[in-house]
């Protein structure tokens, strides 16, 4: 059996890594073969979202074009299509009716509430909104042979459109970390977040927050990935690029996470993996009380979770004053994630659907 599997962003983007690539080998175990076929390069993903260089955004863009519609000509290759989030990152789904039209089975993976706009495209005006093309989310739904989502309120969503939709969170391998609680240090404690430029936007809700607690205490704030300098006066602040190779030590590095969200129906849709890597990792984190933090942390047993300033700080200061409740949280977390959250676990639950899926596109051409 061989599945193509279709991404907007390659291997550096977090979602096609974690949610296509780490199960390849599970599935090769399972007799499927994967072909994972992004729509961005590694190049084009490098400069993708820095401001300027739209001439070679173009040049890069056009040529993505090309290798998408050849992926859809040699779609009728394999037995399922497996779309993750969308074929393109922008325009209508011109890609996913040509390979209706090639009548592959598609199989659709949703880790975000991407039908809703996002909180970078609420400022970048109507034009950038109407580029995404959201309505190709409910469209995808109702053509699509098997929906797959990362949490409860995306299934709610998707069941709208589909009934055939299964729940497969966000997975994470615990085995890439080492065993143990982060590395005890001399210095200051470390209160680390990691995640995109598009993203950042929302750990800029604690500033007053680690303002507060680095006149208290000895903090430093350790930002990965934000794509920019964040600057908080008053605090040592050290950003750091993400990168592949670095991301599982920078984690560790951490002697306690923060995963804060907003309020909006689009954060409801998050498949809260930035928690997940933080407990895989053994790091005890505080995360927003809201949407499918709750079903992943339960408060005071494997992490914590805050729901304003008020109790950001406080849940912050138990953890930065106990050392002890940081170990049994972190590794309570760990232990969450190699229960529920990790490939080894969701991956007979994808295998299946993929099988289903093959099958009905079997029937559905005899």
């Amino acid at each position: 059996m061989n599945v193509l599997f279709l991404s907007p962003v390659p291997l550096e983007g977090a979602g096609c890594r974690v949610r296509i690539i780490q199960y390849l080998p599970s599935l090769r175990a399972a007799g499927i073969e994967g072909t994972v076929r992004p729509f961005m390069d590694e190049a084009f993903f490098a400069i993708a979202y820095q401001p300027g260089r739209w001439g070679r955004k173009a040049v890069y863009f056009l040529n993505a074009v090309l290798r998408r519609f050849r992926d859809c000509l040699r779609s009728r290759d394999y037995d399922v299509v497996y779309i993750y989030r969308e074929c393109a990152p922008i325009g209508p789904p011109i890609f996913e009716w040509l390979l209706l039209v090639f009548r592959r089975p598609i199989v659709y993976d949703l880790d975000d509430a991407i039908h809703l706009p996002g909180p970078q495209e609420r400022f970048q005006g109507r034009v950038w909104q109407w580029l995404k093309w959201h309505p190709k989310v409910p469209w995808m739904l109702r053509h699509c042979a098997h929906a797959v989502v990362g949490n409860r309120y995306l299934e709610a969503y998707a069941k709208q459109f589909t009934a055939q939709v299964t729940v497969l969170p966000t997975p994470e391998d615990p085995a890439r970390f080492r065993d143990g609680p982060p590395a005890a240090s001399n210095g200051p404690l470390t209160i680390g977040w990691i995640g995109t430029h598009s993203t950042a936007s929302y750990l800029l809700q604690l500033v007053e927050v680690f303002q507060a607690l680095a006149r208290r205490y000895a903090i430093r704030v350790a930002v990965v990935g934000a794509g920019r300098p964040i600057h908080m006066p008053g605090v040592m602040v050290e950003n750091v690029p993400w990168s592949l190779q670095e991301e599982s030590r920078l984690v560790q590095g951490f002697n306690i996470g923060v995963y804060p969200l907003g309020g909006s129906e689009f954060d409801r849709g998050k498949a809260c993996y930035k928690a997940v890597l933080y407990m895989a990792a053994g790091v005890p984190l505080v995360a927003s009380n809201f949407g499918a933090n709750r079903d992943l942390i339960q408060d005071g047993v494997n992490g914590l979770l805050a729901s304003s300033p008020e109790e950001w700080s406080a849940r912050l200061a138990e953890l930065i004053e106990q050392p002890d409740l940081r170990a049994r949280l972190g590794q309570a977390g760990r232990r969450t994630v190699a229960q529920r959250y990790s490939v080894v676990v969701n991956a007979p639950a994808l295998i299946h659907l993929l099988q289903s899926a093959a099958s009905a596109g079997r029937r559905a051409k005899s």
